[in-house]
């Protein structure tokens, strides 16, 4: 089985690698080997983007120039997916 993970981000600078990462262990422990993590950031004023840009956590990285709205990121990541 093979699935895609879209995590639509916005000013989430404090949280989201530790999101990313409980999402691996979560998919790692179970029957799902295939799979990607899409995460969306939706313009994001704070720090999340360099947070993500320097992180080496198995992810692929969307970037809005701006805030689009939460369906806007859920279309663009199934999009890419």
């Amino acid at each position: 089985m093979s699935i895609s993970v879209i995590i639509p981000v916005y000013n989430e600078e404090t949280h989201i690698e530790n999101t990313i990462t409980e999402i691996h262990k979560t998919l790692k422990n179970s029957s799902i080997k295939d799979y990607e993590i899409i995460v969306v950031d939706d313009g994001s004023t704070d720090n999340t983007t360099e947070i993500l840009k320097k992180s080496n956590l198995d992810f692929k990285l969307i970037r809005h120039e701006q805030n689009k709205g939460y369906g806007s990121s859920l279309k663009c990541g199934i999009r890419r997916s």
